[in-house]
């Protein structure tokens, strides 16, 4: 099976708090690869664990912070199929996330490489990752940032997932690339606007396409009467 994104659904909220849950409308395949792209707004506060309701165990892949905001991104491989996904932060804060079902997925450690970098300005900027273990991988990205600032400009080749906001606002956008060579990856945009943000990108294995085989010659039941019936 082919890497690709099943669905994308966000989750948003009106008032600061310690959780945030984003429900689905369409329950995930059981084996699928679930990624949680998180924004968290205000000084000192990060991403203290991500659950389901299935009760998957989620993985930290990356992190990076920059005054008053965090950005990260969770996964859980070879899920049971589950409907919503909750984060929990270490105190009360604007959060905003935007979830991932991939199928096609390595279904034990699809992590591969990962960047993150924050800062203050208008071009939020990942940095690079190292060079992918293979090929045939997916990468997840996003851009996190607080205020009203809009993003543009955002690094070519990505699909770009909805925008999605919280409270004060706090906003995110994620995208995700399919690849097809090994080599760097990197994700960024512009802000209309300077503003606290991170930028993060991680990448994950598709999954094993298995052995060849070499096709078997007929079979014939018995090969030295056969000869024999020749002379």
């Amino acid at each position: 099976m082919a890497l690709s994104v099943i669905q994308d659904w966000p989750g948003t909220e009106s008032a600061a708090s310690t959780t945030l849950t984003a429900t689905t409308g369409t329950t995930t395949l059981a084996g699928d690869l679930i990624v949680v792209c998180i924004g968290v707004h205000t000084s000192g506060v990060s991403v203290t664990g991500v659950t389901d309701g299935a009760g998957n165990t989620y993985t930290k892949d990356v992190a990076a912070t920059h005054s008053t905001m965090d950005g990260e991104i969770w996964w859980t491989a070879n899920a049971t199929a589950t409907i919503a996904v909750t984060v929990t932060v270490s105190a009360s804060a604007d959060i905003v996330i935007t979830v991932l079902e991939i199928g096609g997925a390595a279904t034990s450690s699809p992590a591969d490489v990962a960047a993150a970098a924050g800062s203050f300005g208008t071009a939020p900027a990942s940095g690079s990752t190292a060079t992918t273990a293979q090929a045939d991988e997916i990468a997840i990205a996003l851009i996190t940032w607080q205020g009203s600032a809009t993003l543009s400009g955002q690094t070519a080749g990505y699909t770009l997932l909805t925008e999605a906001s919280s409270a004060s606002p706090t906003n995110i956008q994620a995208a995700y690339q399919i690849l097809a060579a090994t080599g760097t990856q990197s994700y960024g945009g512009t802000l209309s606007a300077s503003a606290a943000e991170v930028a993060a990108v991680a990448t994950f294995k598709a999954a094993s396409s298995g052995p060849t085989f070499l096709a078997r010659p007929p079979y014939i039941a018995n090969q030295a009467v056969q000869r024999a019936a020749t002379w």
